[in-house]
């Protein structure tokens, strides 16, 4: 049996995707958490951040829905730390309230002192956001969890288990607070 001898173009394919990878993941920004202190209100949903080079790759990401994940960097507006998730174009898709638990940051972990204009915050149990807002609809997001549109705009999300989503009962509390 005769045995097929690579080219020279599969060489230079194969030296082409080392280089290329390595000038990928060498990226300055790599694995390090921006911070910038700033008013959240200079981040709207659709803006470019470009201007801030906060890298792409190496970055923590965010599930900013059941099918996406997104990189992120952080806002500390007045001592409440939001997440500000782009894509690959650096548009500003998501803006997220908090710190995730995973991800401890001393002092950053403020988001319980954010409250939407209707009053509602991070950890508000769905008999107190009930009592608040009584003809608030839930919907089911498949796979993820059950939201609700607030008046404001802002999205708040009850994440009630791991890959098995069940409507909130009165004492399961508020998992994420976004806008997107």
């Amino acid at each position: 049996m005769k045995r097929k001898k690579f080219g020279f173009k599969y060489y230079l394919l194969l030296i082409y995707l080392l280089l290329f990878n390595v000038i990928i993941f060498s990226n300055e920004n790599a694995n390090s958490i921006l911070i910038i202190d700033s008013d959240i209100s200079l981040f709207k949903i659709g803006d470019n951040i470009s201007y801030l080079n906060p890298g792409y790759i190496g970055l923590p990401l965010q599930l900013v829905d059941p099918n996406n994940f997104m990189p992120y960097f952080f806002v500390n507006s007045n001592g409440i730390i939001f997440r500000v998730c782009y894509n690959r174009s650096y548009i500003v898709r998501a803006i997220f309230v908090g710190v995730p638990k995973y991800l401890m940051l001393g002092d950053l972990i403020q988001g319980d002192l954010f409250k939407t204009p209707e009053g509602v915050f991070l950890g508000m149990t769905y008999f107190e956001l009930l009592e608040l807002i009584p003809n608030i609809r839930l919907n089911k997001i498949n796979n993820w969890a059950y939201e609700a549109i607030l008046p404001s705009g802002w999205k708040i999300a009850f994440v009630t288990g791991i890959g098995v989503v069940n409507y909130p009962t009165p004492g399961n509390r508020i998992s994420i607070i976004y806008k997107n």
